[in-house]
């Protein structure tokens, strides 16, 4: 896991690990929030740990927007059907 802010691109924060949980991403969280700014919101994957009752419930006490990325499948398809649409385009006009 690792934490980094997508303004400044700076890495604030990695935990390198086989298998990390809902309640030790919450903990590394609470951690990184003793040192830096807590944001308005956080971006993350779609795995269980991101997805889990606890960082839900820790994002409402923090105040923090949760919200996901898109899933890789789901993505590859919406570029692709831009990508479709923008060389239709390119051939009609």
């Amino acid at each position: 896991m690792r934490s980094r802010d997508n303004f400044t691109r700076k890495l604030i924060h990695r935990v390198a690990d086989t298998s990390i949980s809902g309640i030790r991403v919450a903990g590394e969280r609470t951690d990184i929030a003793k040192y830096h700014n807590l944001p308005e919101f956080i971006v993350c994957g779609n795995g269980p740990e991101f997805r889990s009752s606890v960082i839900f419930k820790w994002s409402q006490d923090n105040k923090v927007e949760h919200s996901f990325t898109l899933p890789r499948s789901l993505n590859r398809m919406l570029t692709q059907k831009a990508l479709m649409a923008s060389s239709e385009k390119n051939v009609l006009t």
